[in-house]
């Protein structure tokens, strides 16, 4: 049986199939290696015109050794933040074939997505 590599858009947690356009995002973590990501490169559930990029709603560019320019994490942010990748570090489930299969995963997601969102 070929294993089968999943990605879930961190956006709206929806699966990204392969060959569908999406983006890697890769956080930094001062506590341990960093984190890459999964976006879509337009979620089902977004506008259909995307400001330019580096203007307000628009795509921002930041270069690896400047990252002045990143919004700061709200408290909630950072602790949803903490939690889901303390999770997702000690979790079997959501580093496995089927990540939707722990229930913890997709709703500590949901959370740190919420307080991105309201943070930013």
């Amino acid at each position: 049986m070929p294993v089968v590599t999943v990605m879930i858009c961190c956006r709206c947690d929806q699966p990204i199939r392969s060959g569908e356009l999406h983006e890697r995002l890769f956080r930094d973590s001062m506590s341990g290696p960093g984190v890459t990501m999964h976006r879509h490169e337009r979620c089902a559930d977004e506008p259909g015109v995307v400001p330019a990029p580096d203007q307000a709603g628009g795509p921002q560019s930041y270069r690896a050794d400047d990252w002045s320019g990143l919004p700061p994490m709200s408290p909630a942010h950072a602790l949803a933040w903490g939690r889901f990748l303390t999770h997702v570090g000690a979790c079997g489930q959501c580093n496995g074939d089927d990540p939707w299969s722990c229930e913890a995963g997709r709703v500590l997601r949901r959370v740190w997505r919420t307080a991105a969102r309201e943070s930013w």
